[in-house]
């Protein structure tokens, strides 16, 4: 089905939950090989997964704020490691204010 009408973007919620690290990593593999035209929004707390994303968003919890971390990745890349730059935004409302999340 994915092959066939394929959705402008797939969201994944641990899909990976129950998994092994090698049946993660498999299905990290799966999606970077066959679906290349199409875009996925991957949550997960495994290694397998991150090691086959091009950009991660990593989420955490700062004096009473959450922060989001954007790190591209080469695809070559064996480990995560952050290309040129890494971004660190903080959400804000519209009149320049915090948002506490």
């Amino acid at each position: 089905m994915l092959l066939f009408k394929p959705a402008p973007i797939y969201i994944l919620d641990e899909v990976d939950a129950a998994l092994d690290l090698s049946h993660t990593q498999n299905i990290g593999q799966m999606l970077r090989a066959h679906f290349r035209h199409s875009q996925f929004v991957v949550v997960s707390l495994k290694d397998g997964m991150f090691t086959n994303a091009n950009v991660l968003f990593k989420t955490k919890f700062v004096d009473g704020m959450s922060t989001v971390t954007r790190t591209a990745l080469s695809q070559s890349d064996a480990n995560v490691q952050p290309q040129k730059g890494v971004d660190k935004a903080r959400q804000k409302d519209k009149r320049g204010k915090p948002l506490i999340s």
